[in-house]
């Protein structure tokens, strides 16, 4: 089995393009696939340039209806046109993000604009998903995180938009990939807007154990607002202490950011690491 980040927020050197996305290629005995496509074809470049060959990706993963993690979906059909896609039927929404805005005079004109285009849904490779479903012995989606423990905060800035009047985003669009194979269960979080400690007690509920291995951010990062709150780091650090309670290995990334990143270091050790564009995921160790 094989986990590379294709692109991701950052690079540890030159070698492999950056941008605020995410996108992993992942082989296993049956599937090569890729989760999200970051925010524009870029991650197709890096592939290049590490001599991954996405022709023949047969499975690709969208975690959730925003385009930082589907933009490069029409890019990557082209190479490897065969592929499903996998996407939750409420993820074609009008989603925005919008610093403190919060009632229901909120207008478009206010936050910009994330969400992936409509057209999306019609293409012929794009399988809509309900609710949990199991694609096969090796891969399956789970979905339906609906609480609300040490829930992070930057989730506040994003909305859904219906009609002239704005929600907060409950993410019903949001859905994990599970791969189990070669004797390892690996769970795939793209952003975990649900929270990670909801998604590890969600998957533990479903699966009976924790998984081996998580992949993905935790969205806890605030660098376009007013930093951190003494609250939101007190939150992040009560969430290193949960997880470093549990037999998993963490390899997070993208939105999780570097201050709650370093923080849930210092809580959690070596049971947590960064993987930058480019980067394998260690599956042993």
């Amino acid at each position: 089995m094989k986990i590379v980040n294709l692109i991701e927020d950052t690079c540890r050197t030159s070698a492999y393009l950056e941008e605020h996305g995410l996108s992993f290629y992942v082989e296993t005995p049956n599937h090569k696939l890729v989760v999200d496509t970051g925010a524009s074809d870029a991650f197709l470049e890096n592939a290049r340039r590490l001599k991954i060959d996405l022709s023949g990706v047969d499975t690709v993963i969208l975690t959730h209806g925003h385009l930082s993690h589907c933009g490069g979906v029409k890019a990557l059909l082209e190479l490897a046109p065969k592929a499903t896609v996998y996407i939750r039927e409420t993820a074609f929404g009008e989603f925005y993000n919008g610093a403190n805005v919060f009632d229901e005079n909120f207008l478009r004109d206010n936050a910009r604009f994330i969400g992936i285009e409509k057209e999306l849904a019609s293409l012929p490779q794009v399988q809509l998903v309900y609710g949990d479903l199991v694609i096969d012995e090796e891969l399956q989606l789970f979905t339906n995180v609906v609480e609300r423990e040490l829930w992070p905060a930057c989730n506040l800035h994003l909305h859904r938009v219906i009609g002239e009047t704005s929600e907060q985003d409950d993410f019903s669009h949001e859905q994990f990939l599970v791969v189990s194979a070669e004797g390892k269960r690996i769970l795939f979080a793209g952003c975990c807007h649900g929270g990670i400690v909801n998604v590890m007690n969600a998957f533990q509920e479903r699966f009976g154990s924790a998984p081996d291995l998580v992949v993905g951010g935790f969205h806890m990062m605030q660098k376009q607002y007013c930093g951190f709150s003494r609250e939101n780091l007190f939150l992040v650090d009560e969430i290193g202490r949960q997880l470093k309670d549990t037999p998993t290995r963490y390899y997070t990334c993208h939105c999780t950011g570097s201050i709650p990143y370093h923080r849930l270091k210092a809580q959690m050790g070596d049971k947590i690491s960064y993987v930058y564009s480019g980067e394998t995921v260690p599956l042993e160790g």
